[in-house]
């Protein structure tokens, strides 16, 4: 329920951003919704490809594994971290019904700019994802030892705002980068453009 309300939320605030040319927006869960999760929930399972092969390693060595077999690995997982950033703009433009910002369009509107784009990402989502794994492992412990359960149950709630407080930062990022990048020519209609200029002088 948490993964549908979220998308419903984040794909509203990208229009919110954006309601100079679209729409009201509405939290609903619908076609584009289902398309913004599925989306997300593909790069997510190529992303953690790696962590799966990592665990079952480790589980398969008995907590032992070769760090020959790992640290490739990890490295493979490091490089889809940043790489993957590239295709954000699909997010937005799926909020937005930019049917012309498709997953190559991004990756080529984001060439050489990998590492900003991860940085961002982790900035905006680091602090709060780490607010509210604290705030829930709080309230855990809380209620696991049966002291002040009403007080686990308030940090409890606490994590959760912060989950959907971290939503409309990184959806706010993802908009920032998706008006930034959008209005840009592609990297190769820019170099043909150049060297058509180049040819008639």
């Amino acid at each position: 329920f948490m993964v549908v309300a979220g998308t419903a939320v984040v794909v509203a605030w990208h229009r919110a951003i954006a309601s100079r040319t679209v729409a009201p927006p509405i939290a609903r869960f619908g076609r584009r919704e289902m398309r913004y999760l599925g989306i997300g929930i593909g790069l997510l399972i190529v992303l953690y490809v790696p962590v799966v092969a990592m665990a079952s390693i480790t589980f398969a060595a008995g907590g032992r594994p070769a760090p020959a077999l790992i640290w490739p690995l990890a490295a493979v997982f490091m490089v889809l971290a940043v790489a993957i950033n590239r295709l954000i703009l699909v997010f937005p433009g799926i909020a937005l019904e930019r049917r012309e910002m498709t997953l190559s369009r991004s990756w080529a509107l984001t060439r050489g700019n990998s590492w900003r784009l991860f940085l961002g990402i982790l900035l905006c989502s680091g602090p709060l994802l780490v607010l509210a794994a604290g705030l829930d492992a709080t309230a855990e412990i809380l209620m696991a030892r049966g002291a002040a359960g009403w007080l686990g149950h308030l940090l409890a709630l606490a994590g959760s705002i912060a989950l959907f407080l971290q939503l409309a930062v990184v959806g706010s990022y993802l908009s920032f980068a998706f008006e930034h990048f959008a209005a840009q020519p592609l990297p190769a209609s820019r170099s043909r453009a150049e060297t058509a200029g180049a040819v008639t002088a």
